[in-house]
């Protein structure tokens, strides 16, 4: 059972959860003193409307971190940012999941994330708590995750994770100084040796 708020056009859903009983709402009706009364093929549910009170942002964290299938330590109790971390090109996948915290019991919170440099914009909200990203390209990348209560309301700082995705050696910069360094020393060599064929001989 969904209830609209007119005002805000936020939808908060009910369920078995939330104390509706099971099964498959065969009815509706609202009595004289305005309570409404759902009639279910497992129950019969009473619901009192009243004004919402104003539901407290839940809170998000990072539970489990795998990094080319390879679980990356993090705290038991999760953790709300995780930095510095290298992804070497042979272990360029990255699962993450996450947990919403401080929410009303009954309530199935939802996730929005998104992956900087790679995603435009936040995902819509959805009730997996896992994300798992593959061959991700070389590159400085940022992964935010926020929770959602089923009013709209979102954590006010999301999880995050900073890591960068190493290049292979030959395309790191010590590597391209190195190989033009050697570039330049055999071309010099190479001169060196021209000038003395090509100098002439005085008879």
């Amino acid at each position: 059972m969904d209830r609209l708020d007119p005002k805000t056009r936020r939808i908060r859903h009910f369920s078995g959860a939330n104390g509706l009983a099971h099964g498959e709402i065969r009815s509706a009706v609202a009595d004289r003193s305005g309570a409404l009364w759902f009639a279910t093929t497992q129950g019969l549910s009473r619901l009192e409307p009243s004004i919402e009170r104003s539901t407290a942002r839940p809170r998000v964290l990072i539970t489990e971190l795998s990094v080319g299938g390879t679980r990356y330590p993090v705290s038991q109790l999760g953790e709300s940012s995780i930095a510095k971390l290298e992804l070497t090109p042979s272990r360029n996948q990255l699962q993450v999941e996450f947990v919403g915290l401080d929410h009303e019991a009954g309530d199935s919170l939802r996730y929005t994330y998104r992956l900087e440099r790679a995603d435009q914009t936040w995902c819509a909200p959805r009730e997996q708590h896992s994300v798992n990203y593959a061959a991700l390209a070389p590159g400085t990348y940022r992964f935010e995750v926020k929770a959602v209560t089923p009013e709209g309301a979102e954590s006010r700082t999301p999880a995050e994770i900073d890591f960068t995705v190493l290049p292979p050696f030959w395309r790191r910069w010590w590597f391209e100084l190195a190989a033009a360094a050697l570039a330049g020393a055999l071309g010099t060599k190479a001169r060196n040796s021209s000038t003395k064929l090509a100098k002439p001989v005085t008879l």
